[in-house]
């Protein structure tokens, strides 16, 4: 998915604009901020996992179970799936690249750190 995401950051920008500032144009024109590939990876993997915990019956303590086990049909289940697995996935990988961010940001501006950190390592 990461392949996915990281590929045309001018478009990825625009999309953010798009959803901040035109919001209503943005639906009427049946615009996506997330990348129809993404969307499709998405689908075909919860698809498989859906389709494995049912033939199966492996039960498990997670968030696929719970939507699972409420009473939607298979689609309505596959398309909230993908779009929660895509929401997490790019929730984290902004926290994480916004701290790695900020950390080498820091190590440059106190280059003491820097050299504690190095001899650390």
């Amino acid at each position: 998915m990461f392949d996915l995401l990281s590929k045309g950051n001018w478009q990825n920008y625009r999309n953010v604009m798009v959803i901040f500032f035109l919001q209503n144009i943005k639906t009427w024109l049946g615009y996506s901020f997330i990348p129809q590939a993404m969307q499709e990876y998405a689908a075909v993997v919860m698809q498989q996992v859906t389709e494995t915990r049912v033939k199966t019956g492996i039960r498990r303590n997670d968030y696929v179970q719970y939507y699972l086990d409420r009473d939607n049909t298979v689609e309505d289940k596959v398309f909230e799936l993908s779009s929660h697995a895509i929401s997490f996935f790019i929730a984290g990988m902004e926290t994480s690249t916004l701290t790695a961010a900020n950390a080498m940001y820091e190590l440059a501006y106190h280059q003491d750190y820097q050299e504690k950190l190095y001899q650390e390592l």
